[in-house]
């Protein structure tokens, strides 16, 4: 299993990564958009014959032709200096416009990973049914959508492998005579520094001489996603709506939610089970509808906060509760509303009698009950 980190935001208009599962699509970028400076920005090894070739591909590029005598003495250089001119003529920004990529990683619980590229933990964490060595990806992606992007007219490779993390002073010389070999080899070294991301990658390489950008998109075999991670600070009110849109795609995909250990600095992915969603939704529905019966009673014009207000406030704290300590702190498996109402610092017939009742007040009450079941 392959994972890809992904923010997932309440706006439907934002929420780029639904957009993304429901038409099975993923999302490749160039590499100059890496938060990596040195990513695709290698040392190269340029013989002489393979720099005449090197400068002569990349004057038809540009619609030129260099000078003969230039190209001559561009052979006798040094390496190292010649390697000053080559990224002078931003050959690292031309070859890259050809080469998209897009992330994976092997690891579903790194607490890095999940706060830089998954919204703060707000995210998700998509697991990939990808098989490694099914080196150019025939059947991960679905090829009746994408046939027209890998024909031979079109000239584009597809690529899955691995990065390979060395040390500051081991980065890699790359050869350039062999073009289909180097791009594979550029794409693949990073500093060490990295080493925790775990990181897989697939890569479009466009090889067309016509066609310099390659496509940013590409379908994949819906049955390729197996499951949806919740960040640990995923709200409980964006939670539900993710449920409901992933219980109306084509294939069965299990939920899962990040949560945080008590004794140490790790999350624990803990898998939900029929039974334990349908209490979340249960407690959840049960929250909402709650609130609205509390202000029903007899006494709440003793309130000094008008009813639409409070009302407004609960709901809205319902909709912020947390995903990891919905999970961790409520213990789905007894929570209910029944106690939330009876139990707790104060029942809510008591808050509702009481001759000066303002907004703190109820919703500190509300704090107590929720504080006295976590314990339970």
């Amino acid at each position: 299993m392959l994972y890809k980190y992904a923010t997932w935001k309440e706006k439907d208009s934002d929420n780029f990564t639904k957009k993304n599962i429901k038409g099975s699509k993923l999302y490749f970028n160039t590499p100059d958009s890496f938060n990596d400076p040195f990513d695709t920005s290698p040392n190269y090894d340029i013989p002489p014959l393979t720099r005449e070739k090197l400068l002569d591909l990349f004057a038809k590029q540009n619609f030129g032709k260099y000078d003969a005598d230039l190209i001559a003495e561009a052979c006798k250089i040094s390496s190292l200096e010649f390697n000053k001119i080559f990224k002078g003529m931003d050959y690292d920004r031309a070859h890259n416009a050809k080469r998209g990529i897009t992330c994976f990683s092997r690891k579903n619980d790194n607490i890095l990973m999940w706060s830089h590229y998954a919204y703060n933990h707000q995210g998700v964490c998509l697991g990939f049914d990808i098989d490694e060595n099914d080196e150019h990806l025939t059947k991960f992606f679905d090829e009746s959508k994408n046939k027209h992007l890998f024909s031979s007219a079109n000239g584009n490779a597809c690529r899955i492998f691995p990065m390979k993390y060395v040390s500051y002073d081991e980065r890699p010389l790359i050869d350039m005579s062999d073009e289909m070999k180097s791009w594979a080899e550029v794409l693949t070294f990073k500093s060490n520094l990295w080493k925790y991301e775990e990181e897989v990658r697939i890569a479009i390489l466009s090889l067309s001489q016509n066609q310099i950008i390659f496509p940013r998109t590409l379908h994949y075999k819906p049955s390729s996603l197996k499951e949806i991670i919740c960040g640990a600070n995923m709200k409980l009110g964006t939670f539900i709506k993710l449920k409901d849109f992933a219980e109306k795609l084509p294939n069965e995909i299990s939920i899962s939610v990040a949560t945080l250990s008590d004794t140490s600095y790790e999350l624990n992915i803990k898998k939900l089970n029929a039974d334990a969603l349908k209490k979340i939704i249960e407690n959840y529905c049960g929250l909402i509808s709650s609130s609205n019966n509390i202000f029903a009673h007899s006494k709440i014009s003793k309130i000094q906060l008008s009813q639409r207000k409070i009302q407004e406030h609960w709901t809205e704290s319902v909709k912020n509760i947390l995903m990891h300590r919905a999970i961790s702190d409520f213990k789905l498996n007894e929570f209910n509303i029944a106690d939330m109402i009876k139990q707790g610092g104060k029942k809510i017939s008591d808050i509702l009698n009481a001759e000066d009742v303002t907004l703190s007040n109820f919703m500190d009450s509300m704090a107590k009950n929720i504080k006295y079941l976590a314990k339970k």
